[in-house]
């Protein structure tokens, strides 16, 4: 199952957005639960006076078909296809230049002489 989910208190595991993480962050215990990406481009989240995310930090990734997800700090269950577009929305919005293509296979980036090379067989 692909889900999102955000970070919560290591200990009492209310999410972030609830009150501060006084123990640390943590991610919901959701069985087999396995992080593969994070919307970092729009990291730094910014968090109230009291320490509180204004916001949830998404964290995607899969988890057991038998997985409980009603659990605090799951943010939702997602389709593999709507899985896969966030991350691919994701990536191209951490790309640095507008013309890099971005390879899913190994998560980088590449401008276009580089990509072009490599099936010209030039290095």
């Amino acid at each position: 199952m692909f889900i999102c989910v955000t970070e919560v208190d290591f200990i009492t595991k209310i999410p972030c957005t609830v009150e501060p993480q006084r123990t640390g962050p943590s991610f919901p215990n959701v069985k087999g639960f396995k992080p593969d990406w994070a919307d970092k481009s729009t990291w730094p989240v910014e968090m109230n006076a009291q320490g509180v995310y204004t916001r949830a930090p998404k964290y995607y990734g899969t988890c057991d078909d038998d997985a409980n997800t009603t659990l605090p700090g799951v943010l939702e269950v997602l389709s593999e296809q709507e899985y896969n577009q966030r991350k691919y929305d994701e990536f191209y919005a951490r790309r640095p230049y507008a013309s890099w293509i971005w390879n899913p296979d190994n998560y980088c980036f590449y401008y276009r002489s580089s990509v072009l090379e490599s099936f010209s067989g030039q290095s």
